[in-house]
């Protein structure tokens, strides 16, 4: 009886594992690039954003070398914008805010041995927290912590779409 309900479990564990890996699934931070990839330049006009620098380690910790022009690279990561901030989306009725939209925009295009393989491309995420007038510290703070993870995820997002070129 034991060796039955085993061989079940078993089983069942078989089946999800295959469904996760036939779904597309993956481990955050286990894509892997194309070779044409192994020597990219990233094309921005701030290189202190914090996308610029999520996207920059992640390129890096996957083997990439970071061109220093466009001649010298393979592939281009042109970032033709890279925004974020904040918008008031509830007030109280003292004309206080209450709530905000933190949102990360990035509009990016990609080539490869000067061949455009992905047009322009946006990926916008927001993220809405609380605001408390009595911890305008902690707030900026929390608003500073979710545009880093909003910059993380866009970067995360444009090396699953590279993966698939």
């Amino acid at each position: 009886m034991l060796l039955f309900n085993m061989s079940k479990l078993r089983l069942m564990l078989l089946a999800g594992v295959s469904l996760l890996t036939a779904c597309g699934f993956q481990l955050q931070g286990s894509v892997s690039l194309p070779p044409a990839f192994s020597s990219t330049y990233i094309q921005a006009s701030d290189r202190y954003t914090p996308f610029y620098q999520s996207l920059s380690k992640a390129l890096r910790q996957r083997g990439v070398i970071l061109a220093k022009g466009p001649s010298s690279a393979t592939a281009i990561i042109k970032v033709a914008a890279d925004n974020s901030g904040q918008n008031v989306t509830a007030v109280s009725s003292r004309n206080i805010p209450l709530e905000y939209e933190a949102y990360y925009s990035v509009i990016f295009s990609v080539a490869v041995n000067g061949k455009q393989v992905l047009e322009s491309a946006t990926i916008t995420l927001t993220n809405r927290y609380e605001y408390n007038a009595t911890e305008v510290l902690g707030k900026a703070e929390e608003y500073d912590v979710l545009s880093a993870s909003q910059a993380k995820d866009i970067a995360r997002q444009i090396l699953i779409q590279i993966s698939t070129l």
